[in-house]
């Protein structure tokens, strides 16, 4: 299957070729687009920030395909992870978060998976996107109501994510916020693995309120 895979996306990048692009660049990213419809990115992405390289692959047909590097904020490579295939192949992190336990039924057990999920491109990339997501609600902010909130993330054997729930109220505009920037992340998550199979798990990722 994979190798099926590896044929398609030779054949189809060999196709790509002839496809005229256009370089693109704003906030930090550059990528090309398709020049018969600019809101198709088609060939290299790059994104940085002021600290440097975050993150880089290739694009087909607004998809991403092939493998993906990840840095950390050091500008070393943190993941590397393979669109086309749906895998990490590179992983600096042997954990990320918490609270991990195999559901049967969409019921949690005690059983731990041989292999946790890991969020597609690292804690760096999970703490970035908080950062230029979040918004912090009006009341709670008026208020200085601040805190780290817990969403308990039920993931399916494939990787998506099903359902979230708070772990302990701060306040319900906070909750409501987290919930809303983890069910964001519906299809950033690898599955879990347990005796070879893939299984559906919980686990707590944490959303962090602070007021400068």
């Amino acid at each position: 299957m994979k190798l099926k895979l590896l044929t398609i996306f030779i054949l189809t990048s060999f196709y790509a070729l002839g496809q005229e692009t256009v370089l693109k660049e704003k906030k930090g990213e550059s990528y090309y687009v398709l020049k018969d419809d600019p809101k198709i990115k088609h060939g290299t992405f790059q994104y940085s920030t002021k600290k440097g390289l975050v993150e880089k692959g290739q694009y087909y047909n607004d998809k991403k395909v092939g493998i993906w590097e990840f840095y950390d904020n050091e500008g070393n490579i943190e993941q590397k992870y393979d669109y086309t295939l749906k895998q990490i192949v590179f992983n600096k992190e042997t954990r990320q978060f918490g609270g991990y336990k195999i559901t049967i039924d969409n019921k949690p057990t005690d059983i731990k998976p041989d292999t946790i999920p890991m969020f597609i491109g690292g804690t760096s990339r999970y703490y970035r996107y908080l950062q230029e997501n979040l918004k912090y609600p009006k009341k709670s902010k008026s208020m200085g109501t601040e805190g780290r909130q817990l969403v308990i993330i039920s993931l399916s054997n494939e990787g998506e994510v099903l359902t979230t729930q708070i772990f302990r109220t701060i306040a319900t505009d906070i909750d409501e916020e987290a919930l809303r920037l983890m069910n964001e992340l519906k299809n950033d998550w690898t599955p879990a693995r347990h005796q070879g199979k893939n299984v559906s798990v919980t686990f707590q990722v944490p959303v962090l309120f602070r007021l400068n």
